[in-house]
């Protein structure tokens, strides 16, 4: 009996030896956290020592220029992107440059002439006013009436004597020639009424009868 007794006892001290051991066994110890140059992973040992394992070695970026003199550094130049190239203009096309043309002839006659205009002169008018397209010829009429002074308007009689004009062009100088001085509309006014084929004939002999004076 007693021997049976003492081989229990012995059962369990080994059982109890077995268990601490196994308890002891190799233990991982959680990195601290380290610096640029990495640390290892550490486990404790049943010795209690510590021994490295196969950790990642940890690494971080790092300004190239840090601990330097910042007077001394030269850093790449930002490259800058370059203006771009004026890009030339398109050449007028002819209708545009005639129309240029029309508005630098006026332009030169917007100051009164000390002589009345010369028939070389009026042609100049007549010459560039027919080499207009008839969508611009309306409104380049216009600016002439607009900008040129009496003793500049004859300039353009030539226009207004041409029949084969469009009437609205004829008309749109006529209309401006009414509004000037009477030494300068009456003769006008005479010349057309004595033109039967002028498309403004009866406007102009209509005014011509009106304004005549009453016979004595």
């Amino acid at each position: 009996m007693k021997n049976r007794y003492l081989l229990f006892s012995l059962v369990a001290v080994a059982a109890i030896i077995v268990g601490y051991l196994l308890s002891n066994t190799t233990k991982p110890v959680a990195p601290a956290g380290g610096d640029a140059a990495g640390e290892q992973d550490t486990v404790e040992t049943t010795d209690g020592t510590a021994q490295a394992t196969s950790g990642k070695t940890k690494s971080s970026a790092k300004d190239p220029y840090a601990g330097r003199d910042p007077a001394t550094i030269i850093r790449p130049a930002v490259e800058v992107a370059p203006e771009p190239e004026d890009v030339p203009e398109d050449p007028p096309t002819p209708e545009e440059k005639a129309v240029i043309d029309w508005d630098n002839l006026v332009d030169r006659y917007e100051e009164p002439l000390q002589t009345p205009p010369t028939p070389a002169q009026r042609a100049a008018f007549y010459n560039a006013f027919k080499k207009l397209h008839e969508d611009n010829q309306q409104e380049s009429i216009a600016r002439a009436t607009n900008l040129l002074p009496d003793e500049n308007i004859s300039l353009l009689y030539d226009i207004l004597f041409d029949t084969s004009l469009d009437e609205t062009i004829l008309d749109a100088v006529f209309s401006d020639v009414l509004n000037r001085p009477e030494e300068i509309k009456e003769p006008i006014i005479d010349i057309i009424a004595k033109d039967k084929k002028h498309p403004l004939f009866t406007e102009a002999a209509h005014i011509k009868n009106v304004t005549a004076p009453d016979p004595e």
